[in-house]
């Protein structure tokens, strides 16, 4: 049980632009449940050290949040409601509610028309329309991870591994073994990706060749999530 576990207020954060604005989520144990709010957070840096100040505090959100994507001024915030909700954070308003068809994992922006979320399945969205124009379906179901490798491309993350897609024709391209349960994955650069998971394992993919080209050890327990800054890879396990 979680509430057994945060006793602190913990944060999730997202990069809002290139200026030093951030958004910030906040958990905060409330009584029998969790109390969440959405803010935008200044972030500058004084004398080596990060100063917070938040600018904006957006509405609440009703269940607990599971990820979130920005183009600015757009959030994509999804929760355990099965929801993915899309705000402008100019307006402090929640535009429209799109419905997935589970707990929605993960959330990764194409283009500044088109977002994916993966949950049972994967589904590709039209931010203007707030349609579904395509639903990508794997056997072994629940999707812990996706990012954008090129404008038709994406790539996936589960239990059965690592999926490339097509998001233009819903085609899956390729389907590559890693080593145990995916559960992050993220782009190197053009032809390589990264993907890390239960194998406690960074293992990393020529995506034209579909090999593995290098696998990175050092990690005593399971790989949560990838980040890359230039050519630096930060990856914390549980």
């Amino acid at each position: 049980d979680r509430r057994d576990v945060i006793e602190k207020k913990t944060t999730l954060m997202s990069i809002y632009d290139k200026s030093q604005n951030l958004y910030q989520l906040r958990v905060l144990l409330k009584d029998a449940g969790y109390h969440e709010q959405l803010s935008i957070i200044d972030a500058e840096c004084k004398d080596d050290k990060v100063e917070l100040q938040t600018l904006k505090n957006l509405s609440q959100s009703p269940n607990s949040v599971t990820c979130l994507a920005v183009i600015n001024p757009t959030t994509f915030v999804s929760s355990e409601d099965h929801k993915l909700r899309i705000w402008n954070t100019d307006k402090n308003e929640c535009v429209t509610t799109l419905e997935g068809d589970g707990i929605i994992q993960c959330i990764a922006v194409v283009n500044p028309t088109m977002i994916v979320s993966g949950s049972n399945s994967i589904q590709i969205w039209n931010i203007e329309t707030s349609k579904c124009i395509h639903i990508l379906e794997i056997e072994d179901n629940i999707i812990r991870s996706i990012n954008v490798v090129n404008p038709k491309t994406i790539v996936s993350g589960s239990m059965g591994g690592i999926y490339m897609w097509n998001i233009e024709t819903g085609e899956k391209m390729c389907h590559l073994k890693g080593n145990g349960f995916t559960r992050c994955v993220n782009v190197f650069n053009p032809v390589t990706i990264i993907t890390g998971g239960s194998s406690n394992t960074l293992q990393m993919w020529n995506i034209e060749t579909s090999k593995c080209i290098n696998t990175l050890k050092g990690h005593s327990d399971s790989i949560t999530c990838i980040a890359k800054l230039d050519t630096t890879i930060f990856f914390p396990a549980a």
